[in-house]
Formats: structure tokens, C-alpha cells, sequence
């Protein structure tokens, strides 16, 4: 069996991985039923046809939103690369595989959790901005933010190729 292989293994058979999915997961389907809820309230409040016109607030909500986008897709990962390099200083290679697999998964979870809050509050904004210009730009926005919360939310198989990324990233450094 091979070193990748027996990692790979020790990933499956930790309870680290397990818990933070569970929360990830709570944590994603909770803030996606926030905005939801934001919406149903928005959507029967107005209940009344759209006039379709996008006022200043639509786009700068829009703007927001775009931003918040690509946003998700830099940050996180700038901040997990700059905590992954302060844990190696302070010795991360040196632990064994579930002291390693335990403070990847953490640095893991906290960009994970800047990406979908970074969504959300696009989202909970053109709602906003959906109740006071009524536009249907500001719903579409809502709608594709909430799909990219939808998208993020973790499977095991996607934190588990995260970790054992960041391992390979981190030998390779180190030779």
C-alpha cells in the first residue's frame, strides 16, 4: 500500500472530516433557507406584477453580487493559502497524519465558510433591493447566488481531494 493510499485511508477513517461536513452542510442549507425565507417574505409582500425596471439600487446590487461571485472563488483560498503557510512555520509538518488531516480540515472549513458568507450577503442584499425596486434582475441575482451556495455546499469526496491536495502541496514544498 502505498503512503498516498494510507493517507488516503486515514482521511476515511477520521471523525474530523465527518464533523465539519456535518456542519458545513447545516451551515450551508441554513443560510440557503435564510435567503429563501427573505424571498417567500419578499415575493408575498409584493405580490403584484414587475415592472421590470432596474433602478440604481438594482444595479448596484447586482454589482455587489458579481463581485461577491468572484470574490468567492479568490478570497478564500488567498486566506487558506496564507494560514496554510503560518501552520507549516509553526510546525504542521511535523505532526502525524491526524494532527495534519485535524488543521487542514479547520483551515478548510474557515475559507469554506468566508465563500458562502460572502454569497449570502449578495443574496440577503439584491433581496433587498428586490423589495424596494421590485426587479426582476434583482430575483434572477437572488436565484443564481442562492444556486452558487447550492454548488459549494461540501461532499465527502470533495473535502477528503482537499486534504489530500493540500498534503501533496505541502511534501512537494518541503523537498
Amino acid at each position: 500500500m502505498s503512503s498516498e493510499s494510507e493517507n488516503r485511508g486515514q482521511t476515511i477513517a477520521s471523525g474530523s472530516v465527518d464533523s465539519v461536513l456535518r456542519a458545513a452542510k447545516t451551515i450551508g442549507w441554513a443560510m440557503q433557507a435564510g435567503v429563501l425565507m427573505f424571498l417567500a417574505v419578499i415575493l408575498g409582500v409584493l405580490n403584484k406584477g414587475w415592472d421590470g425596471n432596474a433602478g440604481i439600487l438594482t444595479a448596484a446590487g447586482v454589482v455587489v453580487g458579481a463581485l461577491m461571485i468572484v470574490g468567492h472563488f479568490v478570497i478564500p483560498e488567498r486566506i487558506i493559502r496564507n494560514q496554510l503557510q503560518l501552520a507549516m512555520k509553526a510546525g504542521l509538518l511535523k505532526q502525524n497524519a491526524a494532527g495534519k488531516e485535524s488543521a487542514l480540515t479547520s483551515l478548510w472549513f474557515a475559507g469554506w465558510i468566508t465563500k458562502v458568507v460572502m454569497l449570502e450577503g449578495a443574496a440577503m442584499l439584491n433581496g433587498v433591493v428586490l423589495l424596494q425596486e421590485e426587479s426582476v434582475v434583482s430575483l434572477i441575482s437572488v436565484v443564481v447566488l442562492l444556486i452558487l451556495i447550492s454548488l459549494s455546499i461540501p461532499g465527502r469526496m470533495t473535502l477528503e481531494w482537499w486534504i489530500q491536495d493540500r498534503l501533496q502541496q505541502m511534501s512537494m514544498q518541503t523537498e
